[in-house]
């Protein structure tokens, strides 16, 4: 017989606020992506938009671009 599991009804631990301003700091400083892209991954931000933003970001990274405003909407 299957195991029954209680449902949860709460979401997840979240602050979309500390995404935004994460994905903002990688905007702002050239260097932040370089001290974060071993520790952070797309998985981490809990809004799907967030996680496409990091995506992109990374692919600009690893291309050797520019991670702006202007690269990360065109991309």
């Amino acid at each position: 017989m299957p195991e029954n599991k209680p449902q949860i009804d709460r979401l997840p631990p979240q602050n979309l606020e500390a995404e935004s301003g994460v994905l903002g700091g990688l905007m702002l400083d050239p260097d932040a992506v370089i001290r974060i892209a071993d520790i952070l991954a797309a998985d981490d931000f809990y809004d799907r938009r967030h996680q496409l933003i990091f995506e992109t970001m990374m692919e600009i990274y690893e291309d050797r671009s520019s991670i702006d405003v202007l690269t990360v909407s065109s991309k």
